[in-house]
């Protein structure tokens, strides 16, 4: 014999029931239901933060360690809400992973330029400078310990030796 879940009342089906296509869009009518009323509140859920200061459209901001891009403009004291008036933005997300990667580094991006410093526990530090970061074109200058220092070309995340003193 069937059951019911406690909260949404979905219909659970005996193992000794015959598969109804009826209860089936039933559940599914429940559950879109309860998503639409969900998603009507996550704002509210996803409220994480107030403003310290006033924001513009396009400007970015960091919470939690994470780059958002404002979608509306926010005054100071304003809510701070995930997906109705900042975004996580892409550049976000790929800064955080290259974070995550080189700990070590500290990277500056702007409209697709970049500048990065990198500091290698192998004794090694470089100065990047990507004039196209999305695909990592550009030029970099490596010191080693030793007193020698390269300079490399970077094509599409590839770099290759132009010259080592």
């Amino acid at each position: 014999m069937a059951t019911n879940t406690s909260y949404l009342g979905l219909t659970k089906p005996a193992q000794s029931d015959l598969y109804n296509v009826d209860v089936f869009n039933d559940n599914a009518d429940k559950v879109d239901a309860n998503a639409q009323k969900t998603g009507a509140n996550l704002a509210t859920i996803e409220a994480v933060a107030t403003a310290s200061k006033p924001y513009a459209v396009g400007e970015y901001l960091v919470l939690n360690g994470i780059l958002y891009k404002v979608t509306q403009a926010i005054a100071n004291g304003g809510a701070l809400v995930v997906g109705t008036n900042i975004a996580q933005d892409s550049v976000g997300t790929e800064l955080k992973s290259l974070k995550d990667a080189l700990s070590n580094s500290l990277v500056f991006v702007q409209n697709a330029k970049c500048v990065e410093f990198l500091v290698s526990s192998n004794n090694w530090c470089s100065i990047r400078i990507y004039t196209d970061y999305t695909h990592q074109n550009g030029y970099s200058i490596d010191l080693a310990d030793t007193g020698s220092f390269s300079l490399f070309k970077w094509a599409n995340g590839t770099a290759t030796k132009m010259w080592q003193k």
